[in-house]
């Protein structure tokens, strides 16, 4: 069989093997979950060996279903590749072959002698505490080998008390970052990614007298305040009515106990329902009878926030609150995967799309009983924590459909799941947890103006940047990207640059304006007039021709 890596999969190793050739630093390569993280960790590693064929490297994770997947899929892509596994659970220890797939907690016992390169997948696992496995291993690879390189994986390049994952001690750069939101866009619009549908329930879990416990809400208070009969019979009495033409549902819950708790409700219910948590001698057995249809409701607590793929999920019940973005994220990210109808062509935008639609999963439902989505926002546009102290919790950018009743990102201009189109500002609450509209304040003022043309140019100053003017019928509109910048102004050109394009982002004024032709076409402009200036608030961008 024939195996063809799609455009953005092999842009992305490309661009991360570059980063690995030309700088120095342990890199992050950040993509949503179920656009290929494993198949590009494979194509990855095909590219590497093909350039270091007596190297030797360890693909390190933290759950044996993963290190599973990613020998599988290894082999798929390379049938030949030199690999092993060493890992307790799965009763292997084989650290012999060039490319050792491991679990961290047995491999941390092995002295890593002539390893040039590990991979950790799911890599917003790694704390910044320098007392745990990874960072013991960390210090232990770079004893041995100074030159060693560490690349981490994952759809969550945040942890919730540290901020960005390049503040942890381990992972120095973002070498590539698919994950900010039109980048994530575009998977849904080229059907590579299964919408979410996100609706407000008619029942909210409170999280009033909750304590905080490692930066989350804590989770035996959870089960204490939720795991009581009344609650859990209105819960799945609403999962129940909004599910009905749903097959495979999966919900989170607080604890075991809740856990079993709504499961025995569901199955009074007349729902095919099983409660599972990661002590569950039997969930292999479980998860499969959930993924043939024989189950179908699956509650767990404590597993399948990460890493489990499972394309028909059309459900997925949050019955327990977090302040956890990372986590939030990555449960949303069990719904996202798209399940592709036979017999059309994948290898086209329009096939997908059309596969999707005809799948019987259009989208994925998200009944979210704890308000997390109002908390922490959509799955393409999550509050990212900083990490710094004395930080309030920003405001989530969601606002809902009044004509579909689903939870979308504020600033888009029409529903996607209605087609219902928004007005341009609303008046919204400057506080967390508000139906969040369009960011606006008393003071400014919202226009927006169809675009003419763009023109994009050099401009000298203390150091060259690109001018970039905007054309509005009589009006024209500056503003000035600084790709040979240092510090907060080159991040926002690339910020800028990945807007617009898939690409690498230039080095210079002059690799950019050579290569005007990657970038998006922009349409409409909204600008910001405050009392001392204006700024552009919002752009209407488009597939260049």
């Amino acid at each position: 069989m024939h195996l063809e890596a799609r455009s953005y999969q092999t842009w992305g190793v490309n661009v991360l093997g570059n980063f690995l050739e030309t700088k120095p630093g342990h890199p992050l390569y950040l993509a949503p979950t179920a656009t290929g993280k494993t198949i590009c960790i494979a194509l990855f590693l095909i590219r590497y060996f093909e350039q270091h064929p007596t190297h030797k490297a360890l693909v390190l994770t933290h759950d044996i279903q993963i290190i599973g997947q990613n020998v599988d899929k290894l082999k798929k892509w390379w049938p030949e590749a030199p690999v092993s596994i060493y890992s307790a659970g799965l009763k292997i220890k084989d650290h012999s072959a060039q490319i050792v797939n491991a679990g961290i907690a047995s491999i941390i016992k092995i002295d890593p002698v002539g390893v040039d390169l590990v991979i950790v997948d799911e890599c917003h696992l790694v704390s910044d505490k320098d007392t745990t496995m990874y960072h013991k291993f960390f210090k232990k690879t770079l004893h041995h080998n100074p030159n060693c390189r560490w690349i981490g994986f994952s759809a969550t390049g945040w942890r919730q008390k540290l901020g960005c994952l390049t503040n942890g001690g381990v992972f120095t750069d973002i070498a590539v970052d698919m994950t900010k939101m039109d980048l994530f866009n575009w998977f849904f619009e080229n059907g590579y990614l299964s919408y979410l549908r996100p609706q407000p329930t008619d029942i909210t879990l409170s999280v009033h007298g909750l304590r905080t416990t490692a930066g989350d809400y804590n989770l035996k208070d959870q089960q204490a305040k939720y795991n009581v009969d009344p609650i859990t019979i209105k819960v799945c009495e609403e999962i129940i009515a909004k599910g009905q033409n749903r097959k495979h549902w999966l919900i989170f819950a607080s604890g075991l106990e809740h856990a079993q708790s709504i499961c025995r409700v569901l199955q009074y219910n007349f729902v095919r329902a099983r409660s599972l948590s990661a002590e569950s001698e039997d969930r292999h057995e479980v998860i499969a009878d959930f993924e043939s249809g024989k189950i179908r409701a699956l509650v767990v607590f404590g597993l399948l926030t990460t890493g489990y793929d499972f394309d028909a999920l059309d459900l997925i019940a949050v019955v327990r609150a977090t302040k956890s973005a990372g986590l939030w994220v990555q449960m949303l990210g069990r719904g996202d995967r798209p399940l592709y109808a036979p017999g059309y062509d994948l290898l086209t935008k329009e096939g997908r799309l059309a596969a999707i639609a005809a799948s019987g999963k259009p989208d994925c439902l998200v009944l979210d009983f704890a308000g997390n989505t109002k908390r922490l926002g959509p799955i393409n546009d999550p509050v990212i924590p900083t990490g710094k102290k004395g930080v309030g919790e920003a405001i989530a950018p969601v606002r809902l459909c009044d004509k579909c009743n689903t939870y979308v990102h504020a600033s888009l201009k029409v529903c996607p799941h209605c087609g219902n189109i928004f007005p341009i500002s609303q008046k919204i609450k400057a506080t967390s947890g508000t139906d969040v509209l369009v960011k606006t304040n008393n003071e400014s003022e919202l226009k927006e103006y169809i675009v003419d043309r763009v023109i994009y140019s050099l401009h000298m100053k203390e150091k060259k940047s690109m001018l970039v003017t905007y054309h509005c019928n009589l009006k024209a509109f500056r503003e000035w990207v600084c790709f040979e910048h240092n510090g907060y102004p080159r991040h926002t050109a690339e910020k800028w640059w990945a807007k617009r394009s898939l690409t690498p982002v230039p080095k210079t004024v002059e690799e950019a304006l050579s290569r005007l032709g990657e970038l998006k076409t922009c349409s409409s402009i909204r600008v910001k007039y405050g009392e001392k200036y204006s700024k552009i608030d919002q752009y209407c961008l488009h597939e260049a021709a």
